[in-house]
């Protein structure tokens, strides 16, 4: 019986909708934190989020780091540490990335997508900093928490490769853009690759069939993606 190939897609924000949001709104925001309309943690969410929306991670950061210092709950400094860690990458900080990450990591938060994030993201700056081999425990440990996810997977696929094991790297690949098409990196990472050890190849007889699957499955999942925008 021939193998069935499943792929899933999400549907995800384009930029026209970033792009609408207009200096009207960071004033109307703003104004709402001053008045403290809201929540005053749940409108340094909101002000935070709207800026790292409209790609301003610095101004971001500042009201993150603000939110971390309100925070009492163990879980919320965690999500906070996260978040921090995720705009500092956005700068290219990844060693205080690093630092922020392995902050949050040590509380321990029950909610699974933060111990998930905290996880592949720890793993992604470790492989900035070409600690392979650690990364690849976080990554296999995000993968455990969350299976259905493909960062970690993809994460997974550049500690691999990182550590020469390119025909499991390839599988890693594979895999991430199986659970998710619609993000194309992943098909970027397996075709260099493939391109660069080519060796890949003579280890796995039905790579091409596996390739030549995921790019039809990544351009169907970008056309919709354009088609969202």
């Amino acid at each position: 019986m021939a193998k069935r190939w499943t792929f899933n897609f999400s549907v995800r924000v384009g930029s026209r909708e970033k792009r609408a949001y207009s200096s009207a709104e960071e004033a109307r925001l703003l104004l709402q934190l001053k008045k403290r309309e809201l929540a005053f943690e749940e409108m340094l969410l909101k002000v935070s989020k709207f800026y790292s929306e409209t790609e301003r991670p610095g101004r971001a950061l500042s009201y993150m780091k603000h939110l971390k210092m309100c925070s009492h709950e163990p879980e919320t400094k965690a999500f906070c540490y996260l978040s921090m860690g995720q705009l500092m990458q956005q700068t290219r900080d990844f060693k205080s990335a690093l630092v922020a990450y392995t902050k949050g990591f040590m509380l321990e938060p029950s909610r699974n997508s933060t111990w998930y994030f905290l996880h592949n993201n720890l793993a992604s700056c470790l492989n900035h900093f070409e600690r392979y081999s650690e990364a690849e425990w976080y990554c296999r440990e995000a993968i455990r928490i969350r299976p259905s996810r493909h960062q970690a997977f993809k994460t997974l696929g550049v500690a691999l490769e990182g550590q020469g094991c390119y025909p499991e790297a390839a599988d890693a690949y594979i895999k991430a853009i199986r659970h998710e098409a619609s993000d194309p990196v992943s098909l970027r990472l397996l075709e260099a690759l493939m391109e660069e050890h080519p060796e890949v190849v003579m280890d796995r007889k039905d790579i091409h069939e596996q390739l030549k699957k995921c790019r039809v499955a990544v351009r169907i999942g970008t056309k919709l993606g354009r088609q969202d925008a």
